[in-house]
């Protein structure tokens, strides 16, 4: 069970997968004021309404998006992509770490011209 989870989490679309969900909200972290109080989202994103008539500025507090980079599911994000990377490096980076060293590389001059 638990070699079958590492080897979910090893899979290299998976890391690619949470690095540009990251990388999304990391952008949108940047475009977006961070730590401003209520009055400066109010003020700013007055006229942006979403569909279901959602305003802009009560949908970047109830998700957090105000403070992205302190949020649960941001840290949660970077935990699972950190877990991907670890995991690939357990199961494809030292064994073929290992095969590698098993190599004899030649540097006698008679091994070159026996080829």
């Amino acid at each position: 069970m638990k070699l079958k989870i590492l080897r979910t989490f090893a899979q290299l679309n998976l890391a690619i997968f949470f690095l540009l969900i990251v990388a999304t909200f990391s952008i949108l972290g940047t475009i977006i004021e961070q730590d401003q109080n209520l009055d400066y989202y109010k003020e700013i994103y007055a006229g942006v309404i979403l569909p279901g008539n959602l305003l802009f500025w009560k949908f970047l507090l109830f998700f957090g998006l105000d403070h992205i980079y302190k949020t649960w599911w941001f840290l949660t994000l970077l935990f699972l992509f950190g877990t991907c990377l670890v995991c690939c490096t357990f199961t494809q980076q030292f064994p073929t770490l290992q095969l590698a060293r098993r190599c004899n590389f030649k540097t006698k001059l008679n091994s070159f011209k026996r080829q």
